[in-house]
């Protein structure tokens, strides 16, 4: 009865797969899953929850750009710089085309960008294996409640997945046809994605030395120089203005000594609530205010973020250096907590079902790739760029939310090593 099931569900798949309009019907699908979540789901759960829309202010920088022309928390017109430009930019690009439409506007875009993810995924499914893997992982991503949950609130977590999802596409894209312009196209969506969050800036330079040492394909170095030099172009006046600003090397934002100490008062509080941020996250908020009280009161809103992030990454740091054992039981901490960690026990529960099985699943599939001998080509690549973005969080702070951007990409090696073969193979289950 078992193989019977599983014989029905492969030719099911198979036969959807061959439709020829079937990367089409994906987006739509993703489109309108997320606009019933975004519009219809989402307002009534967040009567109910009583969600926070922005809780990051994105909102109020991009008012802030779009009435004063100033990278400025609205109402105010004090300039900062303790975060990444390029969320905001959107959304204040959004209100000047909708003249003030928020957060529909927001809303309403980051569904197509939703659906155009979906797209992507079955791009790469179909470029790298077969067009059963790319119905398979687009759907999956479609329907995946973690992502899809992203596309009603003014969060990053949603761009930043498309952008880290349209990186590996572009790593795909470049294999096939190493044309400059596939590799400026590939350097723009580094540089952004950059601008977008600080965690990409090490990818401007990681994904083109990755590129550089694989055997098979030997990229030509002009091609990596153009991958490098393109995204450096983006990043750079951003740069400049912090630097312009401040007097300081400041290439996206300050904000790593305030995740570095949220990140230890996660661990020195978890067993207070093992299974919810808010109240850990609130005891980090006020031992921050309680630093940022003793410094100068003349200092600018710019010079005083400055000088906090100084102070916090100072004490984070000395405190590694004379405690190494501490560090040490943080990352092996965030290791669990970045697949799990949620804002409820409810939440922190579902959350980790969803990812938790999916994590291990992807490195099953990333242990099979190095058993092929499929290490040192693209498919390593996409690999290692996962894990980085995993392990570069476990020094500085792990939540489940930071992990959405993976899911996409995870989701096709999981389809693509582990469930495809499953569903490919004709004996009894």
């Amino acid at each position: 009865m078992r193989s019977l099931s599983l014989r029905t569900i492969r030719i099911l798949v198979a036969r959807l797969s061959e439709i020829q309009s079937c990367s089409s019907i994906i987006f739509l699908f993703a489109l309108f899953v997320s606009l019933i979540f975004t519009f219809v789901v989402f307002p009534r759960a967040s009567d109910v929850h009583h969600l926070v829309l922005d809780p990051d202010q994105h909102g109020n920088l991009a008012f802030g750009l779009w009435k004063y022309h100033t990278f400025s928390y609205y109402p105010e017109h004090e300039p900062t710089v303790e975060r990444g430009p390029g969320y905001p930019a959107l959304i204040a690009i959004l209100l000047a085309i909708t003249h003030g439409w928020y957060p529909g506007s927001v809303q309403l875009v980051q569904c197509m960008l939703f659906a155009v993810l979906a797209w992507m995924v079955w791009y790469i499914g179909n470029s790298l294996w077969n067009r059963r893997v790319a119905f398979l992982s687009a759907i999956f991503c479609a329907l995946h409640p973690l992502v899809f949950w992203y596309t009603s609130r003014i969060w990053i977590e949603l761009t930043a997945t498309v952008l880290f999802t349209a990186i590996v596409a572009g790593v795909v894209r470049l294999s096939k046809n190493q044309s400059v312009d596939r590799a400026i196209v590939l350097g723009l969506l580094l540089g952004v994605a950059a601008l977008w969050k600080s965690t990409f800036l090490p990818y401007i330079l990681l994904v083109p030395i990755l590129l550089a040492l694989l055997p098979r394909e030997k990229y030509r170095l002009g091609m990596i120089v153009v991958v490098v030099f393109s995204a450096t172009l983006v990043v750079a006046p951003w740069t400049i203005r912090n630097y312009k600003l401040t007097g300081k090397f400041i290439p996206v934002h300050s904000r790593l000594g305030f995740n570095l100490q949220v990140g230890d008062d996660i661990v020195e509080n978890i067993s207070k609530s093992p299974f919810a941020l808010p109240p850990i996250f609130d005891i980090s908020i006020r031992k921050i205010y309680a630093i940022e009280s003793t410094l100068p009161k003349h200092l600018k809103r710019y010079q005083g973020e400055i000088a906090l992030d100084s102070v916090l990454t100072k004490r984070c740091l000395a405190k590694y250096v004379s405690s190494p054992g501490f560090l040490a039981r943080k990352m092996i901490i965030n290791a669990w907590l970045f697949w799990s960690l949620g804002e409820t026990p409810a939440k922190t529960m579902v959350i980790t079902g969803l990812l938790l099985p999916l994590a291990i699943l992807f490195l099953i599939s990333a242990i099979i790739v190095y058993k092929r001998g499929q290490f040192r080509s693209i498919l390593g690549v996409h690999v290692i760029m996962v894990l980085f973005y995993y392990v570069a969080h476990l020094p500085v702070e792990a939540i489940a939310r930071y992990s959405v951007v993976l899911i996409p990409t995870m989701l096709l090696y999981v389809v693509a090593f582990v469930l495809e073969p499953l569903l490919a193979s004709d004996k009894p289950v």
